[in-house]
C-alpha cells in the first residue's frame, strides 16, 4: 500500500481501500475519485494494481482462508445448498475458485455482473437466493466487509461476519447475527443452529424449526426424558439417522458455577455456549445456575427488555462479595452493565422479597406479584410492545403440582404464562429467546425424598414448553 500511496499521492489509502471492499469495478472507479478528486487517474492506477494482482495471483497463488476447505466440505456432506454471491466478475470468481481447488463446493456462483446493484444493495445475494431456490431468511451469509454485511441485512438472510481487513464496529455489530473468528468457528455455529437447508426426498426444503438446547450444569436433564429421542422411526430423510430436535451441551464439569459463576467458570462458559444461538429455547439446568441468562443477554445487540417469570426478583446484591454473578444478583447485574436492557418486567416475585422496595424506585423495573398478574396483563402487554423481549422462566414461580425446584415455589400455572405469551405476541411483542430453569438437582442419595416424582414432573412441564415453542417465533 504505501508504494503506491506514495506512487499516486493518495490522500487517504487506507479509507479508499476499505472503503472499496466488496464492491464492483464502477461502484470502486465512483469511490476513488471520491476519496481522491476527479483528476485522480484511475485507469493507470487499476491497470497498474490489476497487473500487481495478477503477477501475485500466477506466482504465489491467492491465499485461502482459515478453515475455508473444512466449512465448504463440512457443508457438502450435510447435503447443504452452497452458493457463492461476489462482487467481483463470475469468469474472475471461477477462475479463482478452481485455482484454489475449491469449485466443486458450489452449487451456484452470483458475480457483480449478474445483479442490477452491487453490494451493499442486496440484489446480488436476492439472486443467488433465486438461483438456488431458496427463501432468504432460510439462508445464511458469510461476509467479511462492510458493505457485504449491508447486502446480507438488506437481503434478509442470517449475517455472519468474519472479519479481515476491517474490525467490526458499531454499525456491523448491530446487523450481525453473530462476529466469529474464523471459518472454524462458522462450521461450529451451523452445526448447532439447526437451520441449515437440506432437500427431502420430495425436493423440498427441510428445516427444523423447533431445535432446542440443553446446558447441563448438574446433570439433572439425564433423569428426564423430555428431550430423548423416542421415536427411532422418526428419521432425517437427508442423513438417515435419528432426527434430533435438541442439542446437548455438558457443562458439569466446571468449577466454581453453582451458585456463583466465578470469572474463570464465566470464561469456560461463554466459550462453550458461544455457538448456541440467542434466538432459541434454552434449558439452563437448576435456578442454582440462572445467572446463565445473563450470557445470552450480553450477546444481544439491540435495546430489548427481559420478561421474568419467577418466585425470586434476582436483583439482590452478590451475597459473595466482590460484584460476582451469582444465581440471586445476575438481573440487578444485566441492568447496571448491559445499555440495550431497557426494562426488566418481574412476574410472580413474593411479597416478602427483600428488595422489593429498592425496585420499586427503578424506573426500568416493572414489579407484578402473582397476585397481580391477572389484573396486569393488558398493561404488560403493552410494556412489551416497545421493545423486543426476551423471556425467562424458573420453574419456582410455578405451583409443586407442576414443578419440583430447589427454591421456594411460588403458585403459578403454566398454563398461565403460555397464553400470556401468546397474548403479548398478539399484541404486537417480538420475542428474541428464551430460557428455562429450576430443575431440581442430582443429588448425593437421600438428599432428595422425592428425587424421581420431581424429575418426571418437570421432565413433563419441560415437555410442554418445547411443544409450545412451534407458536413462538424468535428473531434478532
Amino acid at each position: 500500500m504505501e508504494d503506491y500511496k506514495e506512487k499516486y499521492k493518495l490522500k487517504d489509502a487506507k479509507g479508499m481501500f476499505h472503503a472499496c471492499i466488496g464492491t464492483t469495478i464502477e461502484k470502486t472507479k465512483e469511490t476513488m475519485f471520491r476519496f481522491e478528486g476527479p483528476d485522480f487517474p484511475y485507469e493507470e492506477f487499476r491497470k497498474d494494481t490489476s497487473n500487481r494482482f495478477h503477477e501475485i495471483e500466477e506466482t504465489e497463488g491467492l491465499p485461502v482462508k482459515k478453515g475455508a476447505r473444512e466449512l465448504l466440505s463440512w457443508l457438502k456432506e450435510s447435503g447443504a445448498n452452497v452458493g457463492l454471491a461476489s462482487s467481483t466478475r463470475s469468469e474472475t470468481v471461477v477462475r479463482q475458485l478452481t485455482h484454489a481447488g475449491l469449485i466443486q463446493y458450489f452449487d451456484v456462483i452470483v458475480g457483480g455482473e449478474m445483479a442490477k446493484k452491487s453490494k451493499p444493495e442486496p440484489d446480488i445475494y436476492l439472486e443467488a437466493c433465486k438461483r438456488m431456490g431458496i427463501t432468504p431468511e432460510s439462508a445464511y451469509g458469510v461476509e467479511d466487509s462492510y458493505n457485504g454485511m449491508r447486502s446480507l441485512h438488506a437481503a434478509g438472510l442470517h449475517p455472519i461476519m468474519v472479519p479481515d481487513l476491517l474490525e467490526p464496529n458499531e454499525e456491523m455489530q448491530s446487523l450481525a447475527e453473530v462476529i466469529l473468528s474464523d471459518l472454524f468457528e462458522v462450521r461450529d455455529y451451523l452445526k448447532t443452529s439447526g437451520i441449515i437447508v437440506r432437500k427431502n426426498e420430495k425436493g423440498k426444503d427441510s428445516v427444523n424449526k423447533n431445535l432446542y438446547y440443553l446446558i447441563s450444569l448438574s446433570g439433572a436433564y439425564d433423569s428426564q426424558s423430555f428431550w430423548k429421542t423416542k421415536d427411532i422411526e422418526k428419521m432425517d430423510t437427508v442423513l438417515n439417522k435419528p432426527a434430533l430436535d435438541c442439542i446437548y451441551t455438558d457443562c458439569t464439569d466446571i468449577l466454581g458455577s453453582l451458585y456463583f459463576c466465578s470469572d474463570d467458570a464465566r470464561t469456560e462458559l461463554e466459550k462453550r455456549l458461544a455457538y448456541i444461538p440467542v434466538n432459541a429455547l434454552h434449558f439452563i439446568d437448576s435456578g442454582d445456575y440462572h445467572y446463565v441468562s445473563l450470557l445470552f443477554l450480553q450477546r444481544i445487540n439491540r435495546p430489548f427488555s427481559l420478561l421474568l417469570f419467577d418466585h425470586h426478583s434476582d436483583c439482590m446484591e452478590s451475597a459473595f462479595g466482590g460484584g460476582l454473578l451469582t444465581c440471586g444478583s445476575w438481573v440487578l447485574h444485566a441492568l447496571e452493565n448491559l445499555p440495550n436492557l431497557k426494562k426488566a418486567v418481574l412476574v410472580g416475585p413474593a411479597d416478602e422479597d427483600k428488595t422489593a422496595e429498592q425496585l420499586l424506585k427503578d424506573s426500568r423495573i416493572t414489579w407484578v406479584t402473582e397476585a397481580e398478574f391477572e389484573q396486569q396483563k393488558e398493561a404488560l402487554c403493552k410494556e412489551l410492545s416497545k421493545w423486543p423481549v426476551y423471556i425467562s422462566l424458573d420453574k419456582d414461580v410455578l405451583n409443586k403440582e407442576e414443578a419440583v425446584t430447589d427454591w421456594s415455589q411460588g403458585t403459578m400455572q403454566l398454563s398461565q404464562i403460555l397464553c400470556f405469551l401468546t397474548d403479548a405476541k398478539k399484541s404486537g411483542a417480538i420475542f428474541l429467546g428464551m430460557d428455562v430453569c429450576g430443575e431440581q438437582k442430582v443429588s448425593p442419595e437421600g438428599f432428595h425424598l422425592d428425587e424421581e416424582n420431581g424429575a418426571n414432573l418437570n421432565s413433563s412441564t419441560n415437555e410442554k414448553i418445547k411443544f409450545y415453542q412451534k407458536d413462538l417465533t424468535f428473531s434478532l
